[in-house]
């Protein structure tokens, strides 16, 4: 395997970016999953993501160059992106509609890349870079990962590793099936948020974060949408990309909030307990 380039921790860079949810199901289980994926158990969603590149494409591209938003990258994410069946389709919609400055990913935990070398020829073709998310220490899975990571090297070369295994922090409480939000300090918790400068969008609107722009999904397989503890999240107001430049620019911007306060940043779980029993 190539020397491969880390990331920089988000909390350590400025610029933003924005995430186009394709799918909230996963091929993994991760206990204390940030987007849900081992609670939600929902099919592919794609009838409004090409949409969304389109109309807030319109919107951030000119508000990046009026430097009103320090933002040039767009990035897909899932559950796992790969599950996506029109994932590629996505890719190419947003080469024609984000201008060249601006950087195109998608996010994996790398272990279907083998099964789409068409897709991986594709990102070389548009320039598409590949986030490989580092998940467990566990050596079945990481020969697994490295096996996938130089198949997908023989096409591409713009790759990246996130190493998610020394950073899994507890974004929410479970007992007995169902999930709860923390109750801690909002600025200490958005201060070391590794999701920070993300902007998720799903279906025409824009959230803050993963958490935010899946709960319904979640609490929804919980039947937990009438629970109190979750009164203030699920009240939470994203933006559409109809509403004023003004108000885009201010929600885009807006650092700690009131509903920060839910997640636990500064404690994370262990390698078993995050492989929550999957096995390799």
């Amino acid at each position: 395997m190539r020397d491969l380039k880390q990331l920089i921790p988000r909390k350590q860079r400025e610029e933003r970016q924005i995430e186009f949810v394709t799918n909230q199901h996963c091929n993994f289980r991760c206990f204390g999953c940030d987007s849900f994926s081992d609670i939600i158990k929902s099919p592919n969603f794609d009838n409004l993501v090409k949409e969304d590149i389109v109309n807030w494409s319109k919107v951030l591209v000119p508000l990046s160059n009026q430097s009103l938003i320090n933002c040039k990258k767009v990035k897909f994410i899932g559950g796992e992106t790969l599950l996506t069946k029109n994932l590629g389709s996505f890719l190419k919609v947003a080469a024609e509609n984000f201008t060249a400055d601006w950087e195109i990913a998608f996010h994996t935990n790398g272990l279907l890349l083998k099964k789409n070398e068409d897709l991986i020829r594709l990102c070389n073709d548009l320039n598409v870079r590949i986030y490989i998310t580092i998940h467990f220490n566990d050596k079945k899975y990481l020969d697994r990962l490295i096996e996938n990571i130089n198949y997908t090297q023989k096409f591409v070369k713009d790759i990246r590793l996130v190493n998610s295994a020394k950073y899994w922090y507890s974004f929410h409480k479970y007992d007995k099936g169902k999930i709860y939000p923390f109750n801690n300090d909002s600025k200490l918790m958005y201060e070391n948020c590794f999701a920070s400068s993300c902007r998720q969008i799903l279906n025409g609107y824009m959230y803050k974060c993963s958490k935010l722009s899946n709960l319904h999904a979640a609490l929804e397989q919980t039947n937990q949408l009438d629970d109190p503890q979750w009164k203030k999240y699920l009240e939470y107001k994203p933006i559409h990309y109809s509403n004023s430049k003004e108000e885009i620019v201010k929600f885009f911007n807006k650092k700690e909030e009131d509903i920060c306060s839910g997640c636990n940043t500064t404690e994370t779980y262990d390698n078993v307990t995050k492989m929550n029993g999957m096995t390799f």
